[in-house]
């Protein structure tokens, strides 16, 4: 297993002159805390859970557009089911021309599942770090006492979860765990015409992405989401969300970012039609999956469930 540690050592001569650099670099939590923020942003929580189970292991947060609710109940029909996984969806206002029916199909999921948390600002792709921002403010704040991960995971993302759960001591503390990218290219736009991923050199200077896990998917220990919250608004702003939390605030917070453990995969890939018979030899998500592919990859891991969920 792979991973970045990301800190910066000195060797200096003298152990008093070494813990003074020591302080100085890395800071103790106080100091880090009196720092400026790079930025801030209210984000009212405006649906919440009403009663959420505080039980199970983990804690699947998904981050969802709004007019995506095909994909939601797709998702609760078949991973989310799963014994002593906890799943809520997180999204934000609508927008565009069906922004009113939008909001009220929100609602009423809301009420009849009471796993979606709607957060106040516009709900884009350029706002993604935001939610995922919310999402794990709220992952700190509804904490249940055996909850051991946290698993990020978009609304096109199959989860075999039976799998997860089965490799959960794999997962030690302080850790994030997905897709990891040591070195990857920024890809650069002018102003005037920027496509999803492109970037200018004001938005971000360096021609290199720090080490990362890529978004579609990623597993954060408790240990590791305490550290990042105490960073989260350090660096400066960007809209690419893995490169931002799993790659600045990471780095920032010293938190180690690691390939998944031996035996374990994520395809960042669309599925193909052999994606069905590697379900159950490592496959541990499946990235750019539509409603149906969760129904069959699911109906496909329980097949072979020593139990039935």
């Amino acid at each position: 297993m792979r991973c970045r540690f990301r800190r910066r050592f000195l060797s200096v001569l003298g152990g008093g002159i070494l813990l003074i650099f020591a302080i100085v670099i890395m800071g103790f939590d106080g100091r880090q805390r009196a720092r400026k923020r790079s930025w801030n942003i209210e984000m009212p929580v405006l649906l919440q859970t009403a009663k959420f189970p505080t039980d199970g292991s983990i804690l699947v947060c998904v981050p969802s557009a709004p007019g995506n609710f095909d994909k939601r109940q797709a998702i609760r029909d078949t991973w989310a089911t799963t014994r002593t996984i906890r799943v809520v969806f997180f999204v934000g206002v609508p927008n565009g021309t069906r922004a009113k029916y939008h909001q009220r199909v929100i609602e009423a999921e809301h009420e009849s599942f009471d796993d979606i948390v709607q957060v106040g600002f516009s709900d884009t792709y350029r706002n993604l770090t935001l939610k995922v921002i919310s999402l794990m403010l709220w992952a700190s704040e509804h904490r249940w006492p055996d909850r051991r991960l946290i698993v990020k995971a978009d609304d096109d993302t199959f989860v075999n979860t039976p799998l997860l759960l089965s490799y959960l001591d794999h997962f030690t503390n302080g850790n994030i765990y997905g897709l990891y990218q040591d070195t990857y290219t920024v890809p650069r736009c002018n102003v005037s015409a920027c496509k999803k991923w492109g970037l200018t050199y004001h938005e971000f200077p360096s021609n290199i992405f720090p080490p990362h896990v890529r978004g579609a998917m990623y597993i954060l220990t408790e240990m590791a989401l305490e550290r990042l919250l105490k960073y989260l608004f350090d660096p400066p702003f960007l809209y690419i969300e893995d490169i931002y939390i799993t790659g600045l605030v990471a780095g920032r917070a010293g938190v180690p970012v690691c390939s998944l453990p031996s035996g374990l995969k994520i395809v960042a890939t669309s599925p193909t039609k052999s994606t069905v018979f590697i379900l159950n030899k490592g496959l541990l998500s499946q990235h750019y999956c539509q409603p149906q592919h969760h129904r069959d990859f699911w109906k496909r891991v329980r097949k072979n469930l020593p139990y039935k969920n």
